[in-house]
């Protein structure tokens, strides 16, 4: 059985307000899958949930079954898992996508680990995505298609 990790970033952009999302998915330690999406105006949370839902998407669409997914992010953990509430509203519904979209996993793990011990290659996928304002990376199922992200790239920044 292959063992799938997956590492998320969420890069604003202080001097404009933009921001990027990307992720790297890992099967047995190889890259199968490593995009960066530029999100226009939007913060880091919306940044980080935009990774997290974008990884679990592309991951149910290669048939994954269990999967642990890294970020630097507490809050997005203790949020999707039902610890924390969300107090702001245009989270909400990013919140629920990734949680529901967990449920679609034998097994989903969520795990926060300190900023320096992420994989820096998703933070430049997100980076280098806001650099050329598109899409950068190979995945299977792009930002645009997917119904929970899509008033970000349609409206900008949720709530």
């Amino acid at each position: 059985m292959s063992n799938y990790t997956a590492y998320i970033g969420g890069e604003p952009q202080m001097y404009s307000g933009s921001a990027g999302s990307g992720f790297v998915l890992l099967r047995d330690d190889e890259e199968v899958c490593t995009a960066g999406a530029y999100l226009g105006q939007a913060t880091n949370y919306v940044a980080e949930y935009s990774a997290l839902i974008w990884v679990l998407e592309n991951a149910l669409a290669l048939g994954v079954t269990e999967i642990d997914v890294y970020t630097d992010s507490d809050l997005i953990v203790k949020q999707v898992t039902g610890e924390y509430g969300v107090k702001a509203a245009g989270l909400k519904p990013l919140q629920v996508a990734a949680a529901e979209l967990c449920r679609g996993f034998e097994r989903c793990m969520l795990i926060q680990i300190p900023r320096e011990e992420n994989i820096r290659r998703a933070t430049q996928l997100a980076k280098e995505a806001v650099g050329v304002q598109a899409q950068v990376g190979i995945c299977e199922v792009s930002p645009e298609d997917i119904p929970a992200l899509m008033p970000i790239f349609l409206f900008g920044e949720l709530g």
